[in-house]
Parts: structure tokens; C-alpha cells; sequence
């Protein structure tokens, strides 16, 4: 990206961009293509073509939400999205600026406008015309935020579809995301049975899973430790720590300090436990998400109210509830 938007080393560089999205391994990786990025527009140099301003747009939009999700300018690359779907006419792009557009929504908890978002990406992606790979692209992010927003019957719906249509067509690309999403529709419904059924259909790749999936895995474990009170399913704090940190991803760390807040407390360790809900108010802070805010103070309540300590559990609870009912949560 240190060349002209149409040279072919800018190509080569999008194409780096990519790999390292389907990669999923590490997200730092994104840091230079970035910031070389940004070097560039500050020189004042222009899009040659729609077309080129439609790729470069969602990769950087993409960068950000996985990488940077506190960026200051990430806000403005979104509007440019935004701006750009309505000149779209190459399907791919708009269901990749569509299902970006609605990951950042879910992350930073503006539940309504993500769900626009994703009504949009559900019609545009049901389109006789559209390739299944995608279809299941939309799938699985319809899944995520039906989780997010608390439709899980939905979610269970959804990811049953898309593995029909996975098996129908002999792509399986998608699968992994498609259970754990499922996976964490059933934990947040108290549903452990099919919760369990996902996680065993997913551990025989446990090994072989990208880092990004095996974070998520991680976390779901966990979750379904912490649901039955199996201490020895507890996980690792260290190895959870490693995942989590190699990985670079923004929203991981909202998930690393959220799981390790309650292993830290399930432990006794009440000091470690409380420094990750202040770890994780401040992130929350940095990244501008009143859904990541949320998950703290209720965190924080319940570990209050667990400790006995009912005046702090009910601030807690307070501040959360108060979020939650602003956002629509």
C-alpha cells in the first residue's frame, strides 16, 4: 500500500489483507497494512475507481473491527460504508460490507441499527442468483446476531439451516461458526443438552481449528464449565491468556477478561477477579460499547452478590440494568 491505489502492489497488499482474515490466526498482522493505509489517504491521494474504493473500504472497515475496534477514525470509515452500499452493485462487496457493518454494531451494542443491517444481508443473500458460499456467510452472521440479541430458538433455527444447506452443497467452510454460534444461543438458554451436543460435534476439531475458532471454543467450554460447576472443566488461565493475546483480536479481549474474571472469582481469587471487571469497564471505555459495559456491571453484580456484599451488588446491577434498558438490550 505504499504505491498508487491502482498499482499492482496495492492489489497484492488487499489480497494480504485477506489472508490474513481467512487466516485467523493473528490479527496484529493488520497493524502495518493499516497504518500504511492511513499514510496514504494523509497524502491526499484519491479512489482511480469505485471499484477499488468499494475493496479498500471493506478491508479497512474489516481491519478495524477485528483489530482496532477503539480506532477514532473507525466511525468514519463506517459512514464510508455506509455511503458506498448504496453505489454497490457487486454482490460480494455488499454482503462483505453488510456483514462487517453488522458485527460492528453487535460488538459496540447498537442492537436496532445491526439489525437493519442484517435484514438487508438476509435479502440480499436469499437472491436465487447469490453463491451459496456467501448464502452461508449470511447465515452465519444472522446466527450471531440472533445470539446477540437474545433469539435463541431463532440462532438454533438458523444454524440448522445453514448446516442443511452446508451438507446439501458440500461446504463446510462455515460450520465451525455456525455450532458455536448455535453452541452459545443454547448456554445463554440454559439449554446444557444441546449446548453439549455442538461442543462434542466441534471437538473432533479442536486440534485443527483456527486460532480465532479455537478462542471461541475455549470460551464456550468454559461457559459450559462454569454452567454445570465443573471445576475441573474450568480452563487454563494461562493457556487461555496465550490464545487470547497471540490472537490480537479487539472483542476477544472483551471475552478473555469477562471469562477470566469469573474463573478468578470461581477460584477465590477475588483481587485478580475484580481487577479483570475494572480491566473490562475500561475496555469497554476504550472500544465505545455500551453492550461490552453491560457485560461488566452485570458481572460485576453477580460477583458482588456472591461475595455478600449486597450494596456493591446493587450498584452494579443499577448501572447495568440502566444500559440495558437504553440500548434495548
Amino acid at each position: 500500500l505504499g504505491y498508487s491505489f491502482c498499482s499492482p502492489k496495492c492489489c497484492t497488499s488487499l489480497l494480504n489483507w485477506g489472508s490474513i482474515f481467512n487466516q485467523g490466526e493473528d490479527f496484529s498482522l493488520l497493524d502495518p497494512w493499516i497504518n500504511s493505509l492511513e499514510d496514504i489517504l494523509k497524502q491526499g491521494r484519491s479512489f482511480p475507481s469505485l471499484e477499488i474504493e468499494l475493496r479498500v473500504t471493506a478491508a479497512m472497515f474489516a481491519a478495524m473491527v477485528w483489530r482496532r475496534l477503539g480506532h477514532p477514525d473507525i466511525k468514519i470509515w463506517k459512514e464510508q460504508a455506509v455511503s458506498l452500499l448504496l453505489r454497490c452493485e457487486d454482490k460480494n462487496i455488499c454482503i462483505q460490507l453488510l456483514t462487517f457493518l453488522s458485527i460492528y454494531h453487535l460488538y459496540i451494542g447498537d442492537f436496532a441499527t445491526a439489525k437493519k443491517f442484517v435484514n438487508d444481508l438476509r435479502h440480499l443473500s436469499e437472491s436465487k442468483d447469490t453463491a451459496q458460499l456467501l448464502t452461508l456467510w449470511a447465515k452465519a452472521t444472522e446466527a450471531l446476531y440472533e445470539c446477540f440479541t437474545a433469539s435463541f430458538d431463532s440462532c438454533l433455527k438458523t444454524v440448522a439451516e445453514g448446516i442443511r444447506i452446508a451438507n446439501e452443497r458440500g461446504m463446510h467452510i462455515w460450520d465451525t461458526h455456525l455450532l458455536e454460534h448455535g453452541a452459545a444461543a443454547a448456554l445463554s438458554a440454559g439449554d446444557l443438552i444441546t449446548a453439549n451436543s455442538m461442543l462434542k460435534k466441534l471437538k473432533p476439531f479442536s486440534e485443527k481449528l483456527r486460532r480465532i475458532d479455537s478462542a471461541y471454543y475455549q470460551y464456550l467450554k468454559a461457559w459450559e464449565a462454569f454452567s454445570r460447576k465443573d471445576i475441573h472443566g474450568y480452563p487454563d488461565y494461562i493457556e487461555l491468556c496465550r490464545i487470547y493475546e497471540a490472537l490480537g483480536f479487539s472483542f476477544g479481549e472483551i471475552l478473555l477478561h469477562q471469562t477470566l474474571a469469573l474463573l478468578s472469582h470461581e477460584r477465590g481469587d477475588e483481587k485478580r477477579a475484580s481487577e479483570h471487571i475494572a480491566k473490562l469497564i475500561k475496555l469497554a471505555g476504550e472500544i465505545d460499547s455500551r453492550y461490552a459495559e453491560f457485560i461488566a456491571y452485570m458481572l460485576a453484580a453477580q460477583i458482588s452478590f456472591d461475595r455478600g456484599e449486597d450494596n456493591k451488588g446493587l450498584a452494579a446491577l443499577k448501572n447495568g440494568m440502566a444500559i440495558g434498558k437504553a440500548q434495548g438490550f
